[in-house]
Protein backbone atom coordinates (compact mmCIF):
# COMPACT_ATOMS: atom_id res chain seq x y z
CA UNK A 1 0.00 0.00 0.00
CA UNK A 2 2.71 2.56 0.87
CA UNK A 3 4.11 2.05 -2.67
CA UNK A 4 0.69 2.52 -4.13
CA UNK A 5 0.15 5.25 -2.13
CA UNK A 6 3.56 6.96 -3.35
CA UNK A 7 2.63 6.80 -7.07
CA UNK A 8 -1.23 8.04 -6.98
CA UNK A 9 -0.43 11.15 -5.52
CA UNK A 10 1.32 12.09 -8.38
CA UNK A 11 -1.47 11.07 -10.05
CA UNK A 12 -3.74 13.05 -8.27
CA UNK A 13 -1.91 16.14 -8.72
CA UNK A 14 -1.62 15.18 -12.35
CA UNK A 15 -5.59 15.29 -12.92
CA UNK A 16 -6.34 18.49 -10.39
CA UNK A 17 -3.97 20.03 -12.41
CA UNK A 18 -5.73 19.11 -15.79
CA UNK A 19 -8.52 19.51 -14.64
CA UNK A 20 -8.65 23.49 -13.48
CA UNK A 21 -6.88 23.88 -17.17
CA UNK A 22 -9.90 21.89 -19.03
CA UNK A 23 -12.34 24.24 -17.22
CA UNK A 24 -10.83 26.89 -18.53
CA UNK A 25 -10.60 25.59 -22.20
CA UNK A 26 -14.33 24.54 -21.70
CA UNK A 27 -15.13 28.11 -20.58
CA UNK A 28 -13.08 30.10 -23.51
CA UNK A 29 -14.01 27.44 -26.50
CA UNK A 30 -16.43 24.54 -27.88
CA UNK A 31 -14.75 21.29 -27.19
CA UNK A 32 -17.44 18.72 -27.93
CA UNK A 33 -17.87 17.79 -24.24
CA UNK A 34 -16.52 18.05 -21.35
CA UNK A 35 -15.21 14.55 -20.31
CA UNK A 36 -13.47 14.10 -23.65
CA UNK A 37 -11.50 16.97 -23.28
CA UNK A 38 -10.84 15.87 -19.64
CA UNK A 39 -9.24 12.90 -21.10
CA UNK A 40 -7.10 14.68 -23.84
CA UNK A 41 -6.31 17.12 -21.66
CA UNK A 42 -4.80 14.64 -19.04
CA UNK A 43 -3.18 12.97 -21.84
CA UNK A 44 -1.47 16.33 -23.35
CA UNK A 45 -0.48 16.98 -19.63
CA UNK A 46 0.94 13.69 -18.87
CA UNK A 47 2.55 13.97 -22.66
CA UNK A 48 4.20 17.18 -21.37
CA UNK A 49 5.50 16.27 -17.75
CA UNK A 50 7.00 12.97 -19.25
CA UNK A 51 8.87 14.91 -22.11
CA UNK A 52 9.95 17.70 -19.71
CA UNK A 53 11.49 15.15 -17.24
CA UNK A 54 8.76 14.40 -14.94
CA UNK A 55 7.10 11.15 -14.10
CA UNK A 56 8.08 8.22 -16.75
CA UNK A 57 6.16 6.14 -17.81
CA UNK A 58 4.60 5.73 -22.01
CA UNK A 59 5.05 8.30 -24.37
CA UNK A 60 2.10 10.21 -26.06
CA UNK A 61 2.29 12.67 -29.30
CA UNK A 62 0.91 16.17 -28.74
CA UNK A 63 -2.68 16.33 -30.28
CA UNK A 64 -2.42 20.54 -29.70
CA UNK A 65 -2.24 22.88 -32.12
CA UNK A 66 0.34 26.03 -32.38
CA UNK A 67 -1.24 28.88 -31.51
CA UNK A 68 -2.21 31.23 -34.48
CA UNK A 69 -0.28 33.82 -33.11
CA UNK A 70 2.99 31.76 -33.26
CA UNK A 71 1.16 30.80 -37.21
CA UNK A 72 1.38 34.45 -38.22
CA UNK A 73 4.55 34.79 -37.63
CA UNK A 74 5.51 32.87 -40.05
CA UNK A 75 2.69 33.80 -42.44
CA UNK A 76 3.47 37.70 -42.00
CA UNK A 77 6.63 38.13 -44.31
CA UNK A 78 5.23 35.73 -46.52
CA UNK A 79 1.73 37.87 -46.90
CA UNK A 80 4.47 41.21 -47.42
CA UNK A 81 6.57 39.02 -50.27
CA UNK A 82 3.07 37.99 -51.39
CA UNK A 83 2.78 41.78 -52.25
CA UNK A 84 6.56 42.32 -53.17
CA UNK A 85 5.48 39.69 -56.14
CA UNK A 86 2.19 41.27 -56.98
CA UNK A 87 3.46 44.70 -57.72
CA UNK A 88 6.07 42.95 -60.57
CA UNK A 89 3.27 40.98 -61.61
CA UNK A 90 4.77 37.81 -61.03
CA UNK A 91 1.94 35.70 -60.47
CA UNK A 92 3.87 32.17 -60.34
CA UNK A 93 5.88 33.59 -57.11
CA UNK A 94 2.49 34.90 -55.96
CA UNK A 95 0.69 31.07 -56.16
CA UNK A 96 3.58 29.48 -54.73
CA UNK A 97 3.83 32.40 -52.15
CA UNK A 98 0.01 31.85 -51.16
CA UNK A 99 0.17 27.88 -51.43
CA UNK A 100 2.75 28.20 -48.64
CA UNK A 101 0.68 30.14 -46.44
CA UNK A 102 -2.17 27.56 -47.18
CA UNK A 103 -0.08 24.90 -45.92
CA UNK A 104 0.92 27.12 -42.58
CA UNK A 105 -3.02 27.58 -41.73
CA UNK A 106 -3.78 24.31 -41.69
CA UNK A 107 -1.89 24.11 -38.68
CA UNK A 108 -4.43 25.82 -37.00
CA UNK A 109 -7.52 24.87 -35.45
CA UNK A 110 -9.49 25.91 -38.13
CA UNK A 111 -8.94 28.76 -41.17
CA UNK A 112 -9.85 30.56 -43.74
CA UNK A 113 -8.95 33.04 -46.80
CA UNK A 114 -11.13 36.00 -48.04
CA UNK A 115 -10.61 36.17 -51.88
CA UNK A 116 -12.34 39.60 -51.91
CA UNK A 117 -10.31 41.58 -49.02
CA UNK A 118 -7.06 39.02 -48.89
CA UNK A 119 -7.11 38.54 -45.29
CA UNK A 120 -6.63 34.92 -43.19
CA UNK A 121 -8.47 34.63 -40.28
CA UNK A 122 -7.14 31.17 -38.28
CA UNK A 123 -8.57 29.84 -34.57
CA UNK A 124 -6.30 28.00 -32.18
CA UNK A 125 -7.32 25.67 -29.95
CA UNK A 126 -7.83 28.10 -27.00
CA UNK A 127 -10.17 30.22 -29.06
CA UNK A 128 -7.99 33.04 -30.14
CA UNK A 129 -8.35 34.15 -33.31
CA UNK A 130 -5.84 36.03 -35.91
CA UNK A 131 -7.04 38.08 -38.63
CA UNK A 132 -4.60 39.60 -41.32
CA UNK A 133 -4.77 43.22 -42.84
CA UNK A 134 -2.92 45.55 -44.70
CA UNK A 135 -2.42 48.59 -44.11
CA UNK A 136 -1.26 51.40 -46.63
CA UNK A 137 -0.32 50.91 -50.10
CA UNK A 138 2.63 50.54 -52.57
CA UNK A 139 5.73 50.16 -51.34
CA UNK A 140 4.26 51.84 -48.12
CA UNK A 141 2.27 48.82 -47.23
CA UNK A 142 2.11 46.70 -43.62
CA UNK A 143 0.86 43.48 -43.36
CA UNK A 144 -0.42 43.27 -39.86
CA UNK A 145 -1.45 39.92 -38.42
CA UNK A 146 -3.94 41.19 -35.20
CA UNK A 147 -4.51 38.16 -32.81
CA UNK A 148 -7.75 38.50 -30.24
CA UNK A 149 -9.07 36.62 -27.50
CA UNK A 150 -12.58 34.81 -27.32
CA UNK A 151 -13.37 38.37 -25.24
CA UNK A 152 -12.13 40.06 -28.55
CA UNK A 153 -9.29 41.28 -26.74
CA UNK A 154 -6.11 42.16 -28.89
CA UNK A 155 -3.59 39.95 -27.20
CA UNK A 156 -0.27 40.18 -30.28
CA UNK A 157 0.00 41.82 -33.08
CA UNK A 158 2.67 40.65 -35.92
CA UNK A 159 3.54 43.06 -38.42
CA UNK A 160 5.72 42.99 -41.82
CA UNK A 161 6.18 45.76 -44.09
CA UNK A 162 6.21 44.73 -47.77
CA UNK A 163 10.15 45.74 -48.27
CA UNK A 164 11.75 44.31 -45.58
CA UNK A 165 14.80 41.64 -45.18
CA UNK A 166 12.46 38.68 -44.59
CA UNK A 167 9.64 39.14 -46.89
CA UNK A 168 12.14 39.39 -49.70
CA UNK A 169 13.75 36.45 -48.26
CA UNK A 170 10.20 34.98 -48.70
CA UNK A 171 10.14 36.19 -51.70
CA UNK A 172 13.29 35.14 -53.28
CA UNK A 173 12.62 31.68 -52.01
CA UNK A 174 9.44 31.07 -53.82
CA UNK A 175 11.27 32.46 -56.87
CA UNK A 176 11.34 35.84 -56.79
CA UNK A 177 14.23 37.56 -58.63
CA UNK A 178 15.85 40.65 -58.22
CA UNK A 179 14.99 42.00 -61.66
CA UNK A 180 11.59 41.58 -60.32
CA UNK A 181 12.29 42.90 -57.25
CA UNK A 182 13.56 46.07 -58.53
CA UNK A 183 10.33 46.20 -60.71
CA UNK A 184 8.43 45.72 -57.80
CA UNK A 185 9.47 48.49 -55.69
CA UNK A 186 9.92 50.83 -58.86
CA UNK A 187 6.18 50.23 -59.53
CA UNK A 188 4.86 51.33 -55.97
CA UNK A 189 7.04 54.59 -56.46
CA UNK A 190 4.67 57.00 -55.01
CA UNK A 191 4.23 59.65 -52.21
CA UNK A 192 5.09 58.34 -48.73
CA UNK A 193 2.13 59.19 -46.31
CA UNK A 194 4.35 60.18 -43.83
CA UNK A 195 7.08 62.86 -43.25
CA UNK A 196 10.34 61.30 -45.13
CA UNK A 197 13.43 61.32 -43.21
CA UNK A 198 11.78 61.57 -39.73
CA UNK A 199 11.58 59.01 -36.98
CA UNK A 200 7.61 58.23 -38.15
CA UNK A 201 9.26 57.36 -41.50
CA UNK A 202 12.37 55.69 -40.99
CA UNK A 203 11.32 52.34 -42.34
CA UNK A 204 11.29 54.31 -45.51
CA UNK A 205 14.93 54.40 -45.38
CA UNK A 206 14.86 50.99 -44.65
CA UNK A 207 13.22 49.36 -47.21
CA UNK A 208 14.90 51.07 -49.92
CA UNK A 209 18.25 49.74 -48.56
CA UNK A 210 16.41 46.21 -47.89
CA UNK A 211 16.00 46.35 -51.90
CA UNK A 212 19.20 47.83 -52.61
CA UNK A 213 21.38 45.24 -50.28
CA UNK A 214 20.12 42.25 -52.44
CA UNK A 215 19.72 44.06 -56.18
CA UNK A 216 23.44 44.93 -55.54
CA UNK A 217 24.56 42.50 -53.37
CA UNK A 218 25.45 44.51 -50.66
CA UNK A 219 26.71 43.04 -47.21
CA UNK A 220 25.37 43.84 -43.87
CA UNK A 221 27.82 46.32 -42.97
CA UNK A 222 27.86 48.24 -46.25
CA UNK A 223 23.93 48.39 -46.08
CA UNK A 224 23.81 49.93 -42.63
CA UNK A 225 26.09 52.20 -43.56
CA UNK A 226 24.53 53.39 -46.48
CA UNK A 227 21.23 53.80 -44.63
CA UNK A 228 22.89 55.78 -41.63
CA UNK A 229 24.39 57.69 -44.97
CA UNK A 230 21.06 58.27 -46.28
CA UNK A 231 19.38 59.12 -43.25
CA UNK A 232 21.58 62.06 -42.50
CA UNK A 233 20.76 63.42 -45.75
CA UNK A 234 16.81 63.13 -45.15
CA UNK A 235 17.55 64.83 -42.09
CA UNK A 236 18.71 68.07 -44.01
CA UNK A 237 16.38 67.67 -46.42
CA UNK A 238 13.64 67.39 -43.92
CA UNK A 239 14.95 70.67 -42.12
CA UNK A 240 14.64 72.33 -45.83
CA UNK A 241 11.40 71.08 -45.88
CA UNK A 242 10.30 72.97 -43.10
CA UNK A 243 11.77 76.28 -43.40
CA UNK A 244 10.10 75.82 -46.88
CA UNK A 245 6.89 75.41 -45.47
CA UNK A 246 7.56 78.42 -43.26
CA UNK A 247 8.50 80.27 -45.81
CA UNK A 248 5.46 79.79 -47.34
CA UNK A 249 3.20 80.48 -44.73
CA UNK A 250 4.88 84.00 -43.75
CA UNK A 251 4.97 85.11 -47.49
CA UNK A 252 8.65 84.91 -47.63
CA UNK A 253 9.25 84.01 -51.24
CA UNK A 254 13.19 84.94 -51.16
CA UNK A 255 13.53 82.75 -48.18
CA UNK A 256 11.38 80.30 -49.50
CA UNK A 257 13.35 79.53 -52.81
CA UNK A 258 16.23 79.17 -50.65
CA UNK A 259 14.89 76.57 -48.96
CA UNK A 260 13.81 75.09 -51.84
CA UNK A 261 17.73 75.43 -53.37
CA UNK A 262 18.68 73.12 -49.69
CA UNK A 263 16.26 70.55 -50.26
CA UNK A 264 17.34 69.89 -54.04
CA UNK A 265 20.93 70.27 -52.57
CA UNK A 266 19.50 67.36 -49.74
CA UNK A 267 18.19 65.48 -52.95
CA UNK A 268 21.85 65.72 -54.29
CA UNK A 269 23.21 64.47 -51.22
CA UNK A 270 21.32 61.57 -51.16
CA UNK A 271 22.06 60.82 -54.88
CA UNK A 272 25.54 61.31 -54.32
CA UNK A 273 25.25 58.59 -51.73
CA UNK A 274 23.70 56.08 -53.95
CA UNK A 275 26.51 56.41 -56.82
CA UNK A 276 28.47 55.32 -54.13
CA UNK A 277 26.85 52.57 -53.96
CA UNK A 278 26.21 52.18 -58.11
CA UNK A 279 22.48 53.35 -57.96
CA UNK A 280 20.12 55.81 -58.54
CA UNK A 281 17.01 56.97 -56.77
CA UNK A 282 15.91 58.58 -59.60
CA UNK A 283 15.29 56.01 -62.22
CA UNK A 284 11.59 55.25 -61.48
CA UNK A 285 9.28 57.03 -64.10
CA UNK A 286 7.59 59.97 -63.34
CA UNK A 287 11.01 61.13 -61.26
CA UNK A 288 12.30 63.92 -63.04
CA UNK A 289 15.80 66.09 -62.31
CA UNK A 290 16.58 65.05 -58.61
CA UNK A 291 13.39 63.40 -57.21
CA UNK A 292 10.23 64.82 -56.77
CA UNK A 293 9.04 66.78 -53.95
CA UNK A 294 4.83 67.09 -53.06
CA UNK A 295 2.85 70.24 -53.50
CA UNK A 296 5.61 72.60 -55.08
CA UNK A 297 3.48 75.24 -55.30
CA UNK A 298 4.37 79.04 -54.46
CA UNK A 299 1.13 80.09 -52.59
CA UNK A 300 0.97 77.13 -50.50
CA UNK A 301 3.20 74.81 -48.60
CA UNK A 302 3.92 71.24 -49.14
CA UNK A 303 1.37 68.78 -47.41
CA UNK A 304 3.99 66.43 -46.86
CA UNK A 305 7.63 65.80 -47.05
CA UNK A 306 7.66 63.05 -49.55
CA UNK A 307 10.53 62.45 -50.50
CA UNK A 308 10.26 59.79 -53.83
CA UNK A 309 12.76 57.30 -54.22
CA UNK A 310 13.12 54.29 -56.96
CA UNK A 311 16.38 51.58 -57.30
CA UNK A 312 17.84 52.17 -60.67
CA UNK A 313 20.75 50.75 -60.78
CA UNK A 314 24.15 52.74 -62.40
CA UNK A 315 26.71 51.02 -64.60
CA UNK A 316 30.03 52.67 -65.26
CA UNK A 317 30.70 53.41 -69.11
CA UNK A 318 34.50 53.96 -69.92
CA UNK A 319 35.82 55.60 -73.34
CA UNK A 320 39.06 56.23 -74.54
CA UNK A 321 40.91 56.73 -77.49
CA UNK A 322 43.91 57.07 -79.06
CA UNK A 323 45.95 60.66 -79.66
CA UNK A 324 44.61 60.49 -83.33
CA UNK A 325 41.44 61.91 -82.47
CA UNK A 326 38.72 62.52 -80.05
CA UNK A 327 35.85 60.41 -78.59
CA UNK A 328 32.61 61.86 -76.75
CA UNK A 329 31.91 61.99 -74.08
CA UNK A 330 35.19 60.65 -72.64
CA UNK A 331 36.20 59.29 -69.54
CA UNK A 332 34.02 57.66 -66.84
CA UNK A 333 30.89 58.51 -66.44
CA UNK A 334 27.57 56.39 -64.71
CA UNK A 335 24.57 55.64 -66.38
CA UNK A 336 21.20 54.66 -65.02
CA UNK A 337 19.98 51.36 -66.30
CA UNK A 338 17.88 51.41 -68.90
CA UNK A 339 18.63 54.47 -70.32
CA UNK A 340 20.92 55.14 -73.84
CA UNK A 341 24.65 56.76 -74.66
CA UNK A 342 25.75 57.75 -77.84
CA UNK A 343 29.49 58.14 -78.28
CA UNK A 344 30.85 60.46 -80.94
CA UNK A 345 33.95 59.44 -82.52
CA UNK A 346 35.77 62.59 -84.27
CA UNK A 347 39.68 62.06 -85.90
CA UNK A 348 42.15 64.81 -86.24
CA UNK A 349 43.26 66.07 -89.86
CA UNK A 350 45.28 63.50 -91.11
CA UNK A 351 43.78 61.08 -89.45
CA UNK A 352 41.02 58.51 -90.21
CA UNK A 353 39.08 56.25 -87.35
CA UNK A 354 40.83 52.65 -87.80
CA UNK A 355 38.70 50.99 -85.86
CA UNK A 356 36.18 51.26 -82.74
CA UNK A 357 36.37 48.74 -80.09
CA UNK A 358 33.09 47.82 -78.00
CA UNK A 359 34.01 45.80 -74.53
CA UNK A 360 37.05 44.70 -76.09
CA UNK A 361 35.39 43.48 -79.76
CA UNK A 362 35.61 45.29 -83.00
CA UNK A 363 32.62 47.33 -84.29
CA UNK A 364 34.43 48.70 -86.97
CA UNK A 365 35.19 52.36 -87.81
CA UNK A 366 32.17 53.74 -86.76
CA UNK A 367 31.67 57.50 -86.22
CA UNK A 368 28.53 56.77 -83.34
CA UNK A 369 28.10 54.18 -81.72
CA UNK A 370 24.78 53.96 -78.97
CA UNK A 371 24.73 51.84 -76.24
CA UNK A 372 20.84 51.06 -75.52
CA UNK A 373 18.87 50.00 -72.95
CA UNK A 374 21.99 49.68 -70.42
CA UNK A 375 21.94 46.87 -68.19
CA UNK A 376 25.62 46.63 -67.81
CA UNK A 377 29.08 48.00 -67.79
CA UNK A 378 31.08 48.87 -71.23
CA UNK A 379 33.84 50.28 -72.34
CA UNK A 380 34.70 51.77 -75.80
CA UNK A 381 38.01 53.02 -77.25
CA UNK A 382 38.36 54.54 -80.44
CA UNK A 383 41.17 53.55 -82.86
CA UNK A 384 42.37 56.59 -85.06
CA UNK A 385 45.22 56.36 -87.70
CA UNK A 386 47.58 58.83 -88.96
CA UNK A 387 47.71 58.58 -92.53
CA UNK A 388 50.63 60.87 -92.78
CA UNK A 389 51.19 64.54 -93.59
CA UNK A 390 53.13 66.74 -96.44
CA UNK A 391 53.69 70.16 -96.04
CA UNK A 392 55.37 72.65 -99.03
CA UNK A 393 56.69 76.24 -97.05
CA UNK A 394 57.72 78.81 -99.65
CA UNK A 395 60.76 78.25 -101.69
CA UNK A 396 63.75 80.23 -101.52
CA UNK A 397 65.02 81.43 -105.22
CA UNK A 398 68.04 83.23 -106.26
CA UNK A 399 70.17 83.51 -108.83
CA UNK A 400 73.88 83.05 -110.10
CA UNK A 401 75.53 84.99 -107.17
CA UNK A 402 73.38 83.78 -104.52
CA UNK A 403 70.67 87.11 -104.68
CA UNK A 404 67.21 86.74 -104.46
CA UNK A 405 65.02 87.68 -107.00
CA UNK A 406 62.77 89.87 -106.27
CA UNK A 407 63.92 92.86 -108.49
CA UNK A 408 63.14 90.23 -111.46
CA UNK A 409 66.01 88.26 -113.56
CA UNK A 410 67.23 88.44 -117.34
CA UNK A 411 66.68 85.87 -119.84
CA UNK A 412 69.94 83.48 -120.54
CA UNK A 413 70.47 83.17 -116.74
CA UNK A 414 70.01 80.39 -114.21
CA UNK A 415 67.32 80.20 -110.95
CA UNK A 416 68.46 77.83 -107.84
CA UNK A 417 66.05 76.67 -105.75
CA UNK A 418 66.50 75.01 -102.13
CA UNK A 419 63.37 74.38 -100.25
CA UNK A 420 62.59 72.86 -96.88
CA UNK A 421 59.90 69.89 -97.35
CA UNK A 422 57.84 68.35 -94.56
CA UNK A 423 56.39 64.71 -94.45
CA UNK A 424 55.30 62.34 -92.32
CA UNK A 425 54.38 58.97 -92.32
CA UNK A 426 54.19 58.75 -95.83
CA UNK A 427 56.33 57.01 -98.70
CA UNK A 428 57.54 57.63 -102.51
CA UNK A 429 58.18 61.27 -101.66
CA UNK A 430 58.53 63.59 -104.54
CA UNK A 431 58.82 67.18 -105.47
CA UNK A 432 58.38 68.77 -109.02
CA UNK A 433 58.88 72.01 -110.26
CA UNK A 434 56.30 72.99 -113.48
CA UNK A 435 57.50 76.16 -115.45
CA UNK A 436 56.80 77.24 -119.12
CA UNK A 437 59.04 79.91 -120.25
CA UNK A 438 57.60 80.70 -123.74
CA UNK A 439 58.66 77.55 -124.99
CA UNK A 440 56.61 74.69 -124.18
CA UNK A 441 55.69 73.38 -120.17
CA UNK A 442 58.83 71.58 -118.88
CA UNK A 443 58.87 69.55 -115.52
CA UNK A 444 62.01 69.33 -113.56
CA UNK A 445 62.32 66.63 -110.20
CA UNK A 446 63.90 67.83 -107.68
CA UNK A 447 66.20 66.14 -105.48
CA UNK A 448 66.61 65.52 -102.25
CA UNK A 449 70.10 65.93 -100.10
CA UNK A 450 68.98 65.54 -96.51
CA UNK A 451 65.43 64.70 -94.83
CA UNK A 452 63.14 67.26 -96.52
CA UNK A 453 66.08 69.39 -98.23
CA UNK A 454 65.11 69.49 -101.96
CA UNK A 455 67.10 71.43 -104.62
CA UNK A 456 67.35 71.41 -108.95
CA UNK A 457 69.25 68.68 -110.36
CA UNK A 458 72.75 69.47 -111.23
CA UNK A 459 72.02 70.97 -114.78
CA UNK A 460 73.53 69.13 -117.88
CA UNK A 461 74.28 72.20 -119.79
CA UNK A 462 75.74 74.09 -116.68
CA UNK A 463 79.66 74.05 -116.98
CA UNK A 464 80.50 73.95 -113.44
CA UNK A 465 77.69 71.66 -112.67
CA UNK A 466 75.25 74.15 -111.54
CA UNK A 467 72.15 73.12 -109.41
CA UNK A 468 69.75 74.96 -111.77
CA UNK A 469 67.14 75.67 -114.51
CA UNK A 470 67.88 78.22 -117.40
CA UNK A 471 65.37 80.76 -118.76
CA UNK A 472 66.02 80.67 -122.45
CA UNK A 473 67.41 83.68 -123.74
CA UNK A 474 64.72 84.35 -126.03
CA UNK A 475 62.22 84.78 -122.99
CA UNK A 476 60.15 87.78 -123.54
CA UNK A 477 60.22 90.09 -120.89
CA UNK A 478 56.92 89.29 -118.37
CA UNK A 479 56.19 87.07 -115.09
CA UNK A 480 56.24 83.86 -115.09
CA UNK A 481 55.40 80.97 -112.86
CA UNK A 482 57.02 78.38 -111.48
CA UNK A 483 54.78 75.55 -109.08
CA UNK A 484 56.09 73.35 -106.86
CA UNK A 485 54.51 70.23 -106.14
CA UNK A 486 55.98 67.44 -103.40
CA UNK A 487 53.38 64.42 -103.76
CA UNK A 488 53.75 61.11 -101.68
CA UNK A 489 51.50 58.25 -100.58
CA UNK A 490 49.93 57.87 -97.05
CA UNK A 491 48.74 55.01 -94.98
CA UNK A 492 45.55 54.10 -96.91
CA UNK A 493 47.74 54.22 -99.92
CA UNK A 494 45.97 57.39 -101.55
CA UNK A 495 48.48 59.98 -103.05
CA UNK A 496 48.61 63.56 -101.14
CA UNK A 497 49.59 66.26 -102.39
CA UNK A 498 50.20 69.91 -101.30
CA UNK A 499 51.86 72.77 -104.38
CA UNK A 500 52.89 76.67 -104.06
CA UNK A 501 53.78 78.92 -107.08
CA UNK A 502 56.55 81.38 -106.99
CA UNK A 503 56.66 83.90 -109.69
CA UNK A 504 59.68 85.20 -112.12
CA UNK A 505 59.68 87.98 -113.22
CA UNK A 506 61.95 88.52 -116.46
CA UNK A 507 63.32 92.05 -117.21
CA UNK A 508 65.64 91.77 -120.32
CA UNK A 509 68.57 89.33 -121.35
CA UNK A 510 71.96 88.47 -120.23
CA UNK A 511 73.64 89.99 -123.68
CA UNK A 512 73.15 93.76 -122.07
CA UNK A 513 75.60 92.29 -119.46
CA UNK A 514 77.47 91.02 -122.55
CA UNK A 515 77.21 87.56 -120.97
CA UNK A 516 77.11 84.08 -122.14
CA UNK A 517 74.84 83.15 -119.51
CA UNK A 518 77.27 80.15 -118.86
CA UNK A 519 76.82 80.42 -115.26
Amino acid sequence: MKKFRTLFIPCVAVVMTATLSISTFAFWGSWGGIVGSVVDKIKDTISSIDSSGGSSGGSSSSSSTPSSASLAEQMASNSAAWHVANAAGDTKTMDKLHAANQSIAKQAQSSSYDQNTGSWTMTDSSGNTTTSVVNGDGRNATVIYNTTDSNNQKTDSTSSPVYTDKSIEAYKENGGTNEGLKESYNNTAGTLPDEYGTTTNKTSAAQEVAVAKVILGLTDEEAKQLQNDLEEAKKEYNKAERAYNDAVKNGDTAGAEVANEARNEAHKDAEEIRAGHNYSGDGTSGIENGGSYNNWEEDKPSSSEDFFTGIAQLYTMKATANEGGTISPVGTQQITEGNDVTYTMTAHPHHRIEDVLVDGQSVGAVSTYTFTDIDSAHTISAKFLFLGTVELPTVEMKDKDGNDLSNGLKSGYGISANLNAGYDGVTNVSVKATYHFGNGTKTTVLEESSHGVFSFPKNAQSPIDARCIYVPVETKDGNYAIAFTISATNADGDTISKSTTETIKILGDMYADDFTGDA
